[in-house]
């Protein structure tokens, strides 16, 4: 018995319906894998599978494709792309993945693509009666599970040695007269007398600055974001010139000391290598506070964001990444936050960070995206990944077509099966689009009729041709030729 595979997508019913045999109905990247791995004998997959293992044979005649806008590979967004750092994807289709590199590369954009594994980052205020784990050098740090803090580390020669001491020796004999828990007026006088002081001191740019220079300061950003969502939530920081302030929620199994431990040991290492030097880089303790509230996330994020323009840097002399990754599930507990200034963000950005809303940037594809756009319509703004490629190329875009692995003897005869078939269902196309429930009949044959075609000619071939090339120019993982085995 053929094993026959096909994607689960609304998009591919035109190309299965009616076949009269069992069918695997899965995503595009688990398919691959079955083709792969021959418990599949053909199976309508993702392009980029082709483009990567070329041994398979092509059913002519026959593929998706769009010819402009397809409607259901899209990126929805709610910020303007030059504010976004990461892009959430959708692992399922790896073609749409390849094709959004190639976009953004033309439009010389490069956030980050970042697997969406269905976790969420959500804040979690500071639990009053959860238990907290206290450790004392000459800092002291608490820590509590699923807690965020705010922390700090600095240049080991930011601060001189005897200003150090000083410091030390004065919150000392303070805290002699000032036992913990602090009051509300303890605590103002604390940031007065304490923080405050150490912060303008850092922000007047004593010391090496090593950071300043651009190669050193990606160095420590790229330590920042390497294990993020993998074993802490790394929501915005700023790497200045002389210290770095970054919020962070460990994951389980992961404490804060082992992370600061971590950023700080890499990025040593990396920056004594890149200037050709020795010697400590880093003050060896860092200061960090659990973040108690929302309120107090936001003031957090707003000083982290306006930490650059107050020690007057310019352009280049730092890295700052308001990638606000924690999400708020208590709008209730969201107390009214202080006014700000109107050099501060724009109202709506403001209104992010209060509610917990935060910047989007997802790939959404096939049934995902036709709901997701039905459900919040105007809410977001849609980039359409095929009608952006036909203006680039003039081309269309093949995301997928039939493919047949090479032992099967009787490939010509199960092509001209699949053909025959399609062609049963375009010439009966509105029929189709009546007997699909999970979308209205007018809105189905629209999407059958203007955003789809189901044709693999000349034109489909030469945009293949095209995707492969881009494919190799921006280093995604393909044969480096392409020839096309059509049966």
């Amino acid at each position: 018995m053929l094993r026959i595979g096909c994607v689960k997508y609304l998009n591919a019913r035109p190309l299965i319906h009616g076949w009269s045999g069992a069918v695997d109905f899965d995503h595009p990247a688990a398919l691959c894998r079955k083709l792969e791995r021959g418990k599949l004998d053909v199976a309508l997959v993702s392009s980029l599978e082709y483009l990567r293992r070329p041994i398979y044979r092509i059913v002519d005649g026959a593929s998706i494709s769009a010819h402009g806008a397809v409607y259901s590979v899209i990126v929805a967004h709610n910020e303007d792309f030059s504010c976004a750092e990461e892009i959430e994807i959708d692992p399922a289709s790896e073609t749409s993945v390849a094709l959004l590199r190639c976009l953004l590369s033309q439009r010389g954009l490069h956030p980050r693509l970042v697997r969406n594994t269905g976790q969420s980052a959500v804040f979690r205020a500071l639990d009053e009666h959860g238990e907290l784990l206290r450790s004392r050098r000459n800092l002291p740090h608490w820590e509590q599970a699923g807690a965020t803090y705010f922390v700090t580390f600095r240049l080991a020669d930011a601060v001189p040695a005897s200003l150090a001491s000083e410091w030390r020796d004065e919150l000392q004999n303070w805290r002699r007269f000032h036992p913990e828990p602090l009051d509300d007026e303890g605590k103002k006088e604390y940031r007065r007398r304490f923080l405050q002081v150490r912060e303008d001191w850092l922000d007047q740019g004593h010391g090496s600055c090593l950071l300043r220079e651009p190669k050193t300061a990606m160095i420590v950003a790229k330590a920042l974001r390497h294990f993020d969502s993998q074993r802490y939530y790394l929501d915005a920081f700023v790497v200045m010139p002389n210290h770095v302030h970054a919020l962070v929620q460990p994951l389980p199994g992961h404490s804060l000391k082992d992370i600061l431990r971590s950023w700080k040991s890499y990025s040593a290492r990396q920056i004594n290598k890149t200037l050709g030097r020795s010697g400590s880089v880093w003050m060896e303790e860092s200061f960090d506070q659990i973040v108690r509230d929302w309120t107090a996330l936001v003031k957090c994020r707003d000083y982290i964001a306006r930490n650059p323009e107050k020690a007057h840097l310019r352009t280049g002399e730092f890295v700052l990444s308001l990638a606000e990754k924690l999400r708020n599930t208590d709008l209730q507990a969201v107390r009214p936050a202080e006014a700000h200034s109107a050099e501060s963000a724009t109202a709506d950005k403001i209104s992010a960070r209060r509610t917990g809303q935060r910047h989007v940037f997802r790939l959404l594809i096939g049934d995902h995206a036709i709901h997701f756009r039905a459900e919040h319509g105007e809410h977001y703004h849609y980039w359409d990944l095929a009608e952006t490629w036909m203006q680039i190329t003039s081309l269309p875009f093949v995301f997928a077509f039939w493919l047949i692995r090479p032992e099967i003897e009787n490939a010509k005869e199960i092509a001209d099966k699949l053909r025959a078939l399609r062609d049963r269902n375009i010439a009966r196309i509105d029929e189709l689009a009546l007997s699909q429930s999970q979308v209205s009949p007018a809105f189905c044959r629209k999407y059958y009729r203007e955003h789809l075609f189901f044709d693999f000619g000349e034109r489909e071939k030469a945009g293949l041709r095209e995707f492969h090339r881009r494919c190799l120019l921006n280093k995604v993982d393909v044969a480096s030729e392409l020839r096309l085995n059509l049966v």
